[in-house]
Parts: C-alpha cells; structure tokens; sequence
C-alpha cells in the first residue's frame, strides 16, 4: 500500500522535483501535487465501489428537527421509499419543500468520499497514477509523456473493476437470499418444489 506522502512523492517526481519528507511542505509543486491527488480521487469515487458505499445507514435527527448527511457524502442513492436530495448538507424533502421530515431518522445509502490513506490499494494505485499524468499534462505540457501512462491507468482501473465485481459477488453469496436458495426455502423457490435434476436440487 501507498501512503499519502508516497503518493505526492510520485507525482512532484514525475516534473522533476526532489521528495520531500512532509505532505506539509510549500512548495509550489506539493500543492499541485495535493490537488492531482483530489481530483484524480473524486473522479474514481464518484462512480461508488465497493470501499466507499454505505448501505443503510441510519441518519438521525438532530435538534433542529433536520438530518445533516456526513460531511464527506458524495451522492444519495437511495432514501428508503422516500424521493429526497441533499441540500445545504442535509436531507430535502422536495415533495414537501421542507428538510423537516416528520420522522427521528432515516434509512439511507450513499456514496462517500474516503481519504487517500483509507483507500484499499488498487484504488490508491490508480489515483497516484491519474493525478501523476496530469503533473505531466498540467506541469510540464508534455503529452507525449502522459500517454505513456495510459497502459498503467487502464490496467489499474482494470483491477478496481475485478475486485469491485468479486467482493459483490462474495456479498450476494454471504447473504440470507442465497442460502435460502440453495437449501430450497420459500419465497425465494419458484415453484415452491425442489428439482433433483436442477444444481441445488
């Protein structure tokens, strides 16, 4: 895995610069080299994996009767049976026009931003990477350079996209549905029989 410094480092090197022994540190290079790093992030992020959902996450109300989201929330998916938005960092009623919604909390899913040193590391390694290609882009105007980073931006995404696809598959295989399935239990059977010439049956 990568730390945040690693990943600065990477960058400010790919312009020429030294490292340097602090993510604190002035000069200008650092700075462009945090912000690579933000934009590259959010760009990964924004889609939703599996590292940054949160399912079902209860929100309560605070005092003021209204539902403040987590800071870092980058989109709602889904409010229960409720059609709300996020607004001013707090869940809106748009039916009702309010951000009082009559109840002491809500059930939600959503996508979070997570911070660099918390991403797993395909994920780390695709963002120092991204934000590396535009150093160069930004930088240094060198885009013959940049190109030569596409192979690895691909074949990073490529491994986010593997594991994002294999733990859903491990989850949907880990949940009361599946194993209801295979041991024949209603509702989840069709027909409400099993079939020995079936897998399962």
């Amino acid at each position: 895995m990568y730390t945040y410094l690693d990943a600065v480092n990477y960058c400010i090197a790919q312009v020429g610069a030294a490292p340097v022994t602090s993510t604190e540190d002035l000069l200008p290079d650092v700075g462009d080299a945090k912000l690579r790093i933000k934009e590259a992030s959010v760009g990964l992020q924004k889609t939703g994996w599996w590292f940054n959902k949160e399912l079902f996450m209860a929100i309560p109300v605070d005092s003021n009767g209204e539902f403040p989201v987590p800071a870092n929330t980058m989109k709602l998916l889904t409010a229960g049976s409720e059609f709300y938005i996020i607004r001013q960092g707090k869940l809106y009623d748009t039916r009702l026009h309010t951000f009082k919604l009559g109840t002491d909390s809500v059930c939600v899913s959503v996508i979070l931003f997570v911070e660099f040193d918390d991403l797993p590391a395909v994920a780390q390694d695709y963002v120092r990477l991204v934000a590396g290609k535009k150093m160069i882009v930004i930088n240094l105007e060198d885009y013959k350079k940049a190109a030569g980073e596409d192979r690895e931006i691909q074949q990073a995404l490529i491994e986010i996209k593997k594991d994002d696809l294999e733990i859903k598959k491990r989850n949907v295989a880990s949940g009361p549905k599946f194993w209801r399935t295979r041991g024949g239990a209603r509702p989840y059977q069709r027909g409400g029989a099993r079939n020995p010439n079936l897998p399962g049956g």
